[in-house]
């Protein structure tokens, strides 16, 4: 028996049932998914593909939904009626072991990792997955602390076409979809709302809400350049790496690259000449207490200030 997100019910005959697995949907070429037979693709743990049916599909091109909402009686009594598009989703069990949802579509792959491969210190938690650092959400650190570090988690490797989220879960339970409605849920901001899957409210965790609180930058593919003094050993040694972070791209004043026209120039120097193609001038100075302004500048280890010098500076050689 299969049961479809609305509840209704129908048989589907096969020859053999092997096991369950937690999989993620790719989609098909265009030719294929116009079948309606196949909702998409995916690999097994193995590395196997294989084709996944379209079972909503199937059974409204063979009339089997209608029929069995026919013998209920009334198809507007507790189901929804609209003609809008049904929303793939994610279900799975959070590390508080409450169930959730997330859209398909944010969810690159499921993955398993050994336990050592997270760091967690205060509220700022990251790990590490295919030599790249991402910041790991979903964490309850109590439950976390009780794995042995030789033990594995298992996440959903979220991604928003720009960067890449790790949300921890303790389970997933399955491939869905969204076909009634969204109720709004003021209380909490990380979730777009709750709705009814399998008779049951799920919340919907709000993915631009994820991104927005916890997604990084993606590092500009042109990044605009910054002049910094060649000859002083703070500026290379603290400001560089910073600046490089915020996606710029380094030319010192005694590089034979001083002579390109930069976007961003660091002042140390008070007193010193600036160049005519310095573009954005950012000061900088070493007495903490001073008041900030645009003549004084910014205090050398305010690294807010720094990081948001450089952010508008950007927006204001676009």
């Amino acid at each position: 028996m299969v049961r479809l997100g609305t509840g209704d019910l129908f048989a589907l005959a096969v020859d053999q049932v092997f096991d369950h697995e937690d999989l993620v949907v790719k989609p098909l070429a265009p030719a294929v998914m116009a079948s309606g037979v196949y909702a998409g693709t995916t690999l097994l743990d193995d590395g196997s593909p294989i084709l996944l049916l379209d079972i909503q599909n199937i059974a409204d091109q063979n009339g089997l939904v209608s029929e069995v909402r026919l013998r209920r009686g009334d198809p507007g009594k507790g189901q929804n009626c609209s003609t809008a598009p049904a929303r793939p989703i994610m279900l799975f069990i959070g590390m508080d072991g409450r169930r959730r949802a997330i859209g398909m579509n944010l969810v690159r792959r499921i993955d398993v990792l050994p336990a050592d491969a997270v760091d967690i210190e205060g509220n700022r938690a990251q790990i590490v997955i295919d030599g790249a650092i991402l910041p790991l959400i979903g964490f309850d650190q109590q439950a976390l602390e009780q794995i042995a570090p030789e033990g594995k988690i298992k996440l959903l490797r979220l991604s928003d076409g720009q960067c890449e989220l790790a949300y921890v879960v303790s389970e997933v339970s399955d491939a869905g979809t969204i076909e009634n409605e969204i109720v709004p849920c003021e209380e909490d901001r990380s979730i777009e709302g709750v709705t009814l899957i399998g008779g049951l409210p799920v919340p919907i965790v709000d993915g631009m809400a994820l991104f927005a609180r916890y997604g990084r930058a993606e590092i500009p593919r042109n990044p605009l350049t910054c002049r910094l003094p060649a000859d002083d050993e703070w500026s290379q040694t603290m400001l560089r790496p910073l600046v490089e972070a915020a996606g710029y791209r380094i030319i010192n004043s005694s590089d034979n690259a001083a002579n390109d026209a930069a976007d961003v120039t660091f002042v140390m120097d008070q007193a010193a000449a600036v160049p005519d193609d310095s573009g954005i001038i950012i000061r900088i100075h070493s007495n903490e207490n001073a008041p900030a302004s645009p003549e004084s500048g910014i205090y050398r280890y305010d690294r807010e200030a720094l990081l948001s010098a450089l952010v508008d500076a950007r927006v204001g050689t676009k």
